[in-house]
């Protein structure tokens, strides 16, 4: 992987790597910097070594869990800019970046009109009183330099208004402009961090079934419905797509020929960047469409149906051999794995279940006609879809909770940092894919170009 020089952003030492550019051209790489500063005005030191580093912990100015919630304000004015293509490459990233704030649903970006006789500098501290004053809990400056080369950087600080406490202070570089929105996706990621004290997911991807039917497509996208392919088209009966934890691979179920010429359903792997498909397992008695990787991506559980029962099974992804987890006498399907993969939790035809990741000690946590369990990244709580609506519960099956009104709500998958939920939601002849916070906030549907089902959202990119 090519290196990138590391620099040093206004009195701070950067700790740089470089970063793959999934959304931009595969050539495109982003170096990241992350060393928290806290005086605009300092010296400048000498470059530091090349690693990552996250910002230093500070207070979270916003609680998502407080029952009085209200969005935290915040302020995004142009980042500075000189060339005309600076300018239109500033423009393109704060309205992102805007965006996805305003789309969390946590953020209000404040309308440009309320701050336009604020003058903004990112090598100045602000005028914290002024911005306190026109109602900014929380204030993102930026600049924008694109070098004769053709690669950019960004730099930019987001302040504490009240304390004037600077939250973030990180320089971004790419070489070429084309994955600009990448940056914005990941100062998006930064301020969500800083400001709420949890991991942001904007810097994420979305795999869905596209027009699902007899000839489906597999979709895939940015998590803001941005940037959409169809990296396989007019593949018999498609279903569960669902990511491995390092988002390079996919897995899925789908029709495939047997000696007759008759089909049945087999358990697939796409490469996403290859685009290489493989038959992971086949024949009978048949897989369901319900294989998910475990953490590690070493394995996939999956059940198989036999005489009108499902067990659950454990396929070893190097070596292609399955081992049996359950041997009951009732239906097992759906598994999903804790995040720390020691645990399954899985349907029952009475309800949800939890066994080691061994099939041992299996043991009941819930019971209602559930389906689709999906354990969050973050532990402590599992999605699931009971009667067409969408609810959570936590691991051991108590403090259940109904997020969705239904009638036809389905395939809940957990964002990366497990604060949002998206699942797919039929009217009548159409499926589309909505979000909603795990506190039940912000319903909002996602822009596809298709009728869209069984998403399951991806890994933070690297």
């Amino acid at each position: 992987m090519l290196r990138f020089p590391t620099h040093a952003l206004f009195g701070a030492s950067l700790l740089c790597a470089v970063l793959a550019c999934a959304a931009g051209p595969a050539s495109a790489q982003i170096v990241l910097g992350g060393k928290q500063v806290d005086d605009p005005n300092a010296p400048t030191p000498s470059p530091a070594i090349t690693g990552i580093t996250a910002p230093a912990s500070n207070g979270a100015l916003l609680n998502l869990d407080a029952p009085d919630f209200q969005p935290l304000a915040i302020a995004v004015p142009a980042f500075a800019a000189s060339t005309d293509a600076e300018k239109q490459l500033a423009t393109k990233i704060v309205d992102l970046l805007n965006k996805d704030l305003t789309n969390s649903g946590d953020f209000k970006s404040l309308d440009p009109a309320t701050f336009a006789a604020e003058t903004v500098d990112v090598s100045v501290a602000p005028a914290y009183a002024n911005w306190a004053g026109l109602g900014a809990q929380a204030l993102v400056v930026g600049k924008v330099i694109i070098n004769p080369t053709g690669s950019v950087r960004i730099q930019f600080r987001v302040f504490d208004t009240a304390t004037g406490k600077q939250l973030v202070g990180t320089e971004y570089s790419m070489p070429v402009a084309e994955a600009w929105a990448r940056l914005a996706h990941k100062i998006a990621d930064d301020i969500y961090e800083k400001t709420t004290g949890e991991a942001g997911y904007f810097d994420s991807r979305i795999v869905f079934v596209a027009d699902p039917g007899p000839k489906a497509k597999l979709g895939l996208m940015d998590q803001d419905g941005a940037n959409a392919s169809l990296p396989l088209t007019d593949v018999p009966s498609l279903q569960a797509p669902r990511f491995a934890r390092s988002g390079e691979f996919v897995v899925y179920s789908a029709d495939a020929p047997n000696k007759s010429g008759a089909s049945q359903l087999t358990t697939g792997l796409f490469t996403l960047a290859s685009g290489r498909r493989e038959q992971l397992v086949i024949g009978s008695p048949q897989p369901n469409p319900d294989a998910r990787f475990s953490p590690d991506g070493r394995s996939i559980a999956y059940s198989r149906n036999e005489n009108g029962n499902a067990d659950l099974f454990l396929l070893d992804a190097a070596k292609r051999t399955d081992v049996q987890l359950t041997k009951t006498p009732g239906a097992e399907s759906g598994p999903t794995f804790s995040p720390d993969g020691r645990y399954v939790a899985f349907a029952t035809a009475s309800g949800v279940s939890v066994a080691r990741a061994d099939g041992q000690q299996a043991t009941s946590i819930s019971t209602g006609a559930y389906r689709s369990p999906t354990w969050s990244p973050a532990g402590g709580w599992i999605a699931f879809e009971e009667g067409g609506k969408i609810g959570v519960m936590k691991s051991d099956g108590s403090a259940k909770r109904l997020l969705t009104q239904g009638p036809s709500d389905s395939s809940p998958s957990w964002s990366p940092n497990g604060r949002v939920l998206v699942f797919a939601r039929r009217d009548g002849s159409s499926s589309k894919l909505w979000t909603i916070e795990v506190s039940g906030r912000n319903l909002r549907e996602l822009p596809t170009a298709t009728n869209a089902a069984q998403p399951d959202w991806g890994p933070k990119l690297r």
